[in-house]
């Protein structure tokens, strides 16, 4: 098992968060995340779960359980959209 690269991490997070201000009124299952940065980044869907997690922690994403079934869905916070603006 490979060492994680932090910074690429870093940019892994920036990029979840950037997708979900640019989508605020939307709330998306980590797939349809994934899917949608693959087309131009490599990250893989693990690292896409680990940024999500990581950015409910920081209160800049809000995670949404389906009412009828299990599924995550995550949407951006008002903290998440103001540090997208500000490029933090």
């Amino acid at each position: 098992m490979s060492t994680p690269d932090p910074a690429r991490a870093e940019e892994c997070r920036y990029e979840v968060r950037h997708h979900l201000a640019t989508r605020s009124t939307l709330a998306q299952d980590t797939a349809t995340i994934h899917r949608s940065l693959a087309r131009r980044h490599d990250f893989k869907l693990e690292e896409v779960t680990a940024a999500l997690t990581f950015l409910v922690d920081l209160a800049q994403v809000k995670q949404i359980l389906a009412s009828l079934g299990s599924t995550k869905f995550y949407q951006i916070t008002a903290a998440g959209t103001l540090a997208d603006e500000r490029g933090e």
